[in-house]
């Protein structure tokens, strides 16, 4: 089933004032100078996914985040002055052939940024549940003609409304005509894709080591334990793993084979990460411990080996995955993720990158990845008086950008001008 966030909506949530609306898309690129919000976006997005599925905890501070206490999250348009009463978050998501919204409200507890209110729409039907100090205090539906509240919510486990308490409340207090309407909501609160929540990398990943003692295979957003993920992978599945690793690698220039080396014959055993470059001529050369051919290929594998495994998520939030990389792996990166996007996920990038920009904008144009315009989204920060604008950029079919405000770009264009001597 089809599943995508087509716009994300924000009201005084850090640098944003005023309410905006960000339009997102397969591939969503999110450009802009320094501290203009684009990390506090993605955080954001983490932070509506989770309440989505009627969890109680945002995460605003959780890796690799750290949003802090309610006054540095809310909106504040003078310093020492305080911020908003409170602030928004909100957006529309295509389940199958169903737009679902989801709007929440964050008020203040105790210097924490709790979940007020949060609305589910469906068309004509919705959902609301109303929260205090972080448990539920009112959960109603209606369809349009009419409203039901939910009995006492603070019997409920936890005092949480899991998705199965909408769905068994919902189905307990309507007819089946009345119930038909709801079954988008109701399947929507079904859906295993609340199971794992987005992907959040971190911009920075692990240093490499030269040899590996077990840690897991959980993800992670330094990339901690890709080693380990990265051995189970390939000898799980070794031709298939291996394949997609290596294609980038010889794409982006960065190896030709990689191969794990296990230091004993036990389960567990302690490991090192090997990678080996061809010349011109295809002769291969030496394996190379990962820590011997520099920051590049630690810093990236993280990124394609949460992308490549079978149970990746929906969604992957990633901040400045080109770091350490040379332009023509940071191009190489631009490719891989039109792939995957064309492939059925959904990916927002948070980039300095003119090289990835310009080859997503070359895989649009050119039709390789099977990206089309309407499939690729720029969201570019542009700082106004105390505040950040969000623009929301889109390509035509000759991969140029639509619409662009002044300032985008203009750094560049100087720098080019500079450098030609205009």
């Amino acid at each position: 089933m089809r599943s995508e966030l087509q716009d994300f909506r924000l009201r005084d949530f850090r640098c944003f004032a005023d309410a905006q609306t960000a339009k997102l898309a397969r591939l969503t690129l999110l450009v802009g100078e320094n501290s203009t919000g684009k990390t506090s976006f993605l955080a954001a997005v983490r932070a509506a996914c989770r309440l989505a599925y009627g969890s109680g905890d945002t995460g605003f501070n959780d890796p690799p985040y750290r949003l802090g206490a309610y006054s540095e999250i809310a909106h504040a348009s003078r310093t020492h002055q305080p911020g908003a009463s409170s602030f928004e978050l909100g957006f529309r998501r295509l389940i199958g052939d169903s737009l679902i919204d989801l709007d929440t409200t964050f008020e203040p507890s105790e210097f924490v940024s709790h979940p007020a209110q949060t609305r589910w729409t469906c068309r004509d039907v919705w959902v609301r549940q109303s929260m205090l100090n972080g448990d539920i205090a009112e959960v109603e539906f209606g369809d349009g003609t009419r409203d039901w509240r939910v009995g006492d919510p603070t019997n409920m486990e936890g005092r949480r409304l899991f998705p199965a308490a909408i769905c068994t409340a919902i189905e307990l207090e309507l007819n089946a005509e009345r119930l038909a309407a709801f079954f988008p909501l109701i399947t929507y609160f079904d859906s295993k894709d609340g199971v794992r929540e987005p992907y959040a990398g971190a911009p920075i990943r692990a240093n490499p080591e030269r040899t590996y003692n077990p840690k897991g295979t959980s993800s992670d957003p330094w990339g901690t334990n890709a080693p380990d993920m990265l051995a189970s992978l390939i000898e799980n599945d070794p031709s298939k793993m291996r394949q997609h690793i290596e294609a980038f690698g010889r794409r982006s220039g960065l190896f030709d084979e990689i191969e794990i080396a296990r230091l004993g014959k036990w389960d567990g055993a302690p490991l090192q990460v090997l990678v080996r470059k061809y010349d011109d001529k295809r002769r291969k050369g030496p394996k190379r411990n990962i820590i011997d051919v520099g920051f590049g290929v630690s810093q990236v594998l993280p990124v394609l080996i949460e992308v490549f495994q079978a149970r990746a998520p929906q969604l992957f939030l990633f901040q400045q995955p080109e770091v350490h990389l040379h332009p023509s792996a940071q191009a190489a990166l631009g490719t891989l993720f039109c792939e995957v996007a064309a492939g059925g996920k959904q990916i927002l990038v948070e980039t300095h990158s003119d090289y990835l920009l310009n080859r997503v904008r070359m895989e649009v144009r050119d039709g390789g990845s099977g990206l089309t315009p309407a499939d690729v989204s720029i969201l570019f920060f542009q700082r106004q008086g105390m505040g950040v604008r969000i623009h929301s950029l889109r390509f035509d079919e000759n991969g140029n950008v639509l619409n662009a405000p002044i300032g985008y770009r203009q750094f560049f264009m100087d720098e080019t001008r500079r450098s030609v001597g205009l």
